[in-house]
């Protein structure tokens, strides 16, 4: 890295950890989660730059730049069992520094952008998180970080978009609703209950058409659940919606409606402490 290069980066550090620092103070819940992320942030880099990680590397470069001044041009095709075990010490530095500085940092850092923004600037930074740490390209995400940033502003600047958006899905759930429990009780059952007392099978059409409503009620069901609570009403609501449906199935939350509830109370509570905090001050 030339000289120039290397001062960019180091300001650019510089730049985003001040600007991380400045998003503290105005709500306990994000400061805790902003100071593990910087804490991780700080010792990831550090180790691989004079941790076992950094001298493991320094290690490999220095006997490797020892073996071309004695061997010339030839000295990568040596032995292996000359070079290996520098590089199996580089390797291992790797996985040690992967398991235990690189793997909490993106931990951190994930819980960091699930963590409500107490204020206009701690979501900024959080959007110039997301693109520093490429979080949307991690897999098994508890949230979209999409969804995480707008609900954010709509919180911090009164955008409509949550509320809207929750409305709309709560329409869609009323209607779907509302026809598949009406045809259920209308014409599915009453087919039913006739072919359990020896009459025809249920009409194949019946059938078909309660089988398009299960299916709508479902994608419906899918839509609130995932769609952000606007307030703490509509997050106990889900609590208890979910334990409903769930009943006939041993009381097991899919996965996603799990994270999408949790996403929703550790973003209200945010709000709630940040509230608090700001009263109290």
């Amino acid at each position: 890295m030339s000289i120039n290069n290397d001062i960019s980066a180091r300001a650019e550090h510089l730049a985003f950890t001040s600007s991380a620092i400045a998003t503290m103070g105005a709500c306990p819940v994000w400061d805790a989660a902003m100071g593990r992320y910087l804490a991780a942030l700080t010792l990831c880099e550090a180790e691989m730059q004079y941790g076992a990680h950094g001298k493991a590397e320094d290690a490999d470069d220095l006997e490797r730049l020892l073996l071309k001044n004695q061997h010339g041009k030839t000295w990568d095709e040596l032995p292996e069992a000359i070079t290996a075990p520098f590089e199996q010490a580089r390797s291992a530095a790797e996985r040690a520094w992967t398991e235990n500085f690189a793997q909490p940092q993106w931990d951190a850092a994930t819980a960091l952008v699930g963590t409500p923004a107490p204020t206009l600037a701690a979501a900024v930074f959080k959007h110039t998180l997301i693109q520093r740490e490429e979080t949307p390209q991690w897999t098994d995400l508890p949230f979209d970080c999409m969804d995480v940033l707008a609900a954010d502003f709509a919180c911090l600047i009164n955008l409509p978009r949550a509320t809207d958006a929750w409305a709309t899905a709560w329409a869609t759930f009323e209607k779907v609703r509302a026809e598949s429990e009406a045809y259920d009780r209308d014409h599915w059952q009453p087919a039913y209950d006739a072919a359990q007392a020896g009459g025809p099978d249920i009409p194949a059409p019946v059938e078909a058409e309660m089988q398009r409503l299960i299916d709508a009620r479902d994608e419906a069901d899918d839509a609130i659940i995932s769609t952000p609570a606007p307030d703490l009403a509509a997050a106990i609501w889900k609590l208890e919606y979910t334990r409903e449906r769930r009943a006939d199935c041993d009381g097991q939350l899919p996965n996603d409606w799990w994270q999408a509830i949790v996403s929703d109370l550790r973003r209200l509570r945010g709000n709630l402490g940040a509230s608090y905090h700001q009263k109290g001050a």
